[in-house]
């Protein structure tokens, strides 16, 4: 084997080691993220009662945040992959988030609760893709 085939080799097997440690440490964070996002959804469906002003605007920020990227995963899904409900999930996230919540005694409550929903939408079609598993190669 000649030096810069034995070289090619050995960047080739580093590339690999490296790529697999970086899925492994992304598939570690992914799961993180996905359990922080579950935790703020089910405690805002869960509100029964209108929280303190300043707990509500904690809550929302949050899920304003885990949004923004459940939306991202959804959107990343290959076309012709991602479920219709996901879809359109991120498509109302985008409108909630533009429109804001809407005035009223419980118009801050009820936007968390909505982007709640939204946002667990969104991460079941995330977690449901992640599930399926990939088609077959179809030969020409």
């Amino acid at each position: 084997m000649s030096p810069e085939e034995w070289h090619a080799q050995a960047l080739d097997e580093a590339l690999n080691e490296l790529r697999n440690a970086l899925t492994v440490m992304a598939d570690g964070i992914e799961r993180e993220v996905e359990a922080a996002a579950e935790k703020d959804i089910m405690a805002a469906l869960a509100m029964k009662h209108l929280p303190p002003p300043d707990d509500l605007a904690d809550l929302t920020s949050r899920l304003i945040t885990h949004g923004i990227t459940l939306a991202v995963g959804v959107r990343e899904i290959p076309p012709g992959l991602p479920s219709e409900r996901g879809l359109a999930a991120a498509d109302t996230w985008a409108r909630l988030t533009e429109t804001g919540p809407k005035d009223g005694p419980l118009g801050n409550w009820s936007y968390a609760r909505q982007l709640a929903a939204v946002s667990r939408s969104m991460l079941h079609a995330i977690r449901a893709h992640r599930c399926t598993p990939p088609a077959p190669d179809v030969a020409p």
